[in-house]
């Protein structure tokens, strides 16, 4: 029996169109979000973990952003590595609630045959760590597993849209994608998905 009601949770309304002949796709995404800073809300940023620099070894994978409405209306953002950050204007005050809308356009990244096998892909990986390999070195070696790739007949799509950023402790927790271990991080919402195919 639960003692309290459980949080509002941020959504996330998404569509996802992957062109199959193309290794494209275009995604259309709908994020209603709380204000829980305490705080005026004027930058919001985002995750964007497919445009990850070092995160694969195709130099075409990543998200190019068409459109983003704040409140209905145009808003700027700036997009640097991973973070892609919304300017909200008018800000949005504390526990006020406000809607982003997003158009982005990806493409997905072409694996060599047998290389989904994430197995074999991690002990590779840890070969090159631990090879004294350091710096520019240990970014060329990061890889995504192909959680965002096409490869032996398989359309995989791991991170694919713009997630928030954990607000924590007072500050954002902007991340870069990590080398070793889970890619994203991000907190527990609601989705409803759509996709067309």
């Amino acid at each position: 029996r639960a003692s309290s009601a459980p949080p509002s949770l941020d959504t996330y309304e998404l569509e996802l169109a992957p062109d199959v002949d193309l290794l494209t796709y275009h995604v259309r995404e709908q994020i209603r979000f709380t204000n829980r800073t305490g705080g005026p809300l004027s930058r919001l940023p985002l995750h964007l973990y497919a445009n990850a620099t070092g995160q694969t070894q195709e130099p075409d994978k990543g998200l190019a952003v068409r459109r983003i409405l704040y409140a209905g209306k145009p808003a700027s953002y700036q997009l640097h590595d991973v973070v892609l950050t919304v300017t909200l204007s008018p800000p949005l005050l504390a526990g006020k609630t406000g809607d982003l809308d997003i158009e982005l356009d990806g493409i997905l990244p072409r694996m060599k045959t047998g290389e989904t096998d994430v197995f074999a892909q991690g002990i590779g990986q840890l070969a090159e760590l631990l090879g004294g390999a350091a710096g520019a070195e240990v970014k060329k070696a990061r890889s995504d597993y192909g959680i965002l790739a096409y490869g032996d007949g398989i359309l995989s799509f791991g991170n694919w849209y713009p997630q928030l950023v954990p607000f924590r402790e007072g500050a954002w927790h902007e991340a870069e994608a990590s080398a070793i271990g889970d890619v994203a991080f991000a907190e527990m919402a609601d989705y409803r998905l759509r996709v067309v195919v």
